[in-house]
């Protein structure tokens, strides 16, 4: 059960800022950028890790961490959660896609067990996840495309009604001098953060994707600092 405290915007050092942009028709923008996983790659194929669980692990991780990608706009009320999980696109045999919803889970390996589960529970005929995650706003959107390197990228959006959940795209990565390159999109609401907490995220995550050792097979983020 994820619990959520009213944000005083009165008092919300974000008050000016939000104001401004709440009421945008598109108040989102979007970076894109690449993240050198060529250690992530290298430990993730020694153990025999899923790819795209063990990606998704690293980047939900990392969010948890960040106060910012934990806000949301909840009936024009500012939310802070005070954990968010995954909602990522599958694609089956057929070219329709669906979701699977992961409960986000500090331990690795706990996480990797419950998501597995339910990306086999997925897989299964008939079986639909998009009701789901329909109006759930604790969760982070995420889509993989390994077949595309991309360098930009733009969402649907439905603007009969308000959108505050960040969506990451991972694309297909390269090798490029030595190094494996991978593309991400980052989709964010701008009246909730802005392009110096992105940043800010994408130092920490690239940190991790850099000591896959630690951030994936060691100590839980229990004991670590909550950012801004």
């Amino acid at each position: 059960m994820t619990n959520v405290i009213n944000v005083d915007v009165e008092s919300w050092k974000r008050k000016e800022i939000f104001e401004r942009y709440k009421d945008y028709d598109d108040p989102f923008f979007n970076l894109c950028t690449q993240l050198d996983i060529t250690n992530f790659v290298q430990h993730t194929k020694s153990r025999r890790y899923p790819f795209s669980l063990s990606l998704v692990y690293l980047s939900l991780r990392c969010a948890n961490v960040h106060r910012s990608f934990r806000y949301r706009i909840s009936d024009n009320q500012v939310v802070l959660l005070d954990e968010v999980h995954a909602a990522m696109t599958v694609l089956h045999e057929d070219d329709y896609f669906d979701y699977c919803h992961f409960d986000y889970n500090s331990d690795f390996f706990e996480f990797l067990n419950s998501a597995s589960h339910e990306m086999d529970h997925r897989n299964q005929p008939n079986s639909t996840g998009h009701q789901r995650i329909q109006n759930q706003n604790n969760i982070i959107h995420y889509s993989m495309l390994p077949w595309i390197n991309f360098s930009n990228l733009s969402h649907a959006h439905d603007y009969k009604r308000t959108d505050s959940t960040p969506k990451f795209v991972f694309g297909k990565y390269v090798e490029l001098n030595g190094c494996y390159l991978l593309p991400l999109s980052i989709e964010v609401n701008h009246a909730l953060m802005d392009g110096v907490h992105v940043a800010r995220y994408l130092q920490d995550f690239q940190y991790d994707l850099d000591h896959p050792e630690i951030s994936m097979d060691l100590l839980t983020m229990n004991n670590q600092r909550v950012v801004g």
